[in-house]
């Protein structure tokens, strides 16, 4: 809890920058892929994340993997601070916080969408576009197929849902039956 709290100040006064250029994208995937890089490799990770190790020994490390990945110059700079506030580690979470935020400031929403078959390309835009006129927001659609929902559409957009689902709609029927029968 206290971690993402840090986490969150770390990726809003991110935001904060970022927002003189408006480059979110590019400094989310930046983050995402260092964060990936680093969760990735056992051995960074045991480097970059002991505090007992050396800070200069880590800083020659960051600036290796800074040279090898070429991050832009305030993606670099963030890193580095992280690096020297011992919040390396937050990473994956400030990349995570820092997405959302950026998804906030360029009107766009993330829809999570589960069917029991994949989608088709053009159910999938027809979908989208049907969320976007829902939402007035830019949809950035995310399916998946999940044969456990029997038939209908699971979507979900930030804590929103709207369960269309068969299996949904047993659960549901389950919950009543039993409410009407304990009552």
């Amino acid at each position: 809890m206290i971690g993402d709290t840090v986490s969150r100040r770390y990726a809003k006064a991110l935001i904060a920058l970022v927002k003189k250029t408006g480059n979110y994208e590019e400094i989310g995937k930046e983050l995402k892929d260092f964060a990936d890089l680093i969760e990735g490799d056992s051995n960074l990770k045991d480097i970059l994340y002991n505090p007992t190790i050396n800070l200069n020994l880590k800083k020659d490390l960051l600036t290796l993997l800074i040279q090898e990945t070429n991050p832009s110059f305030l993606t670099a700079n963030f890193l580095r601070l992280l690096l020297d506030k011992g919040r390396l580690r937050n990473l994956p979470v400030i990349a995570e916080i820092f997405e959302e935020l950026a998804f906030e400031a360029l009107n766009k929403a993330r829809a999570l969408v589960k069917t029991p078959l994949p989608l088709k390309v053009h159910e999938a835009e027809f979908l989208r576009l049907k969320l976007e006129e829902l939402t007035n927001k830019e949809i950035v659609l995310e399916a998946n197929a999940d044969p456990s929902l029997i038939g209908g559409i699971f979507v979900q957009i930030g804590s929103t849902i709207y369960d269309g689902t068969i299996k949904g709609q047993m659960e549901g029927l389950k919950e009543r039956l039993i409410g009407r029968g304990g009552a």
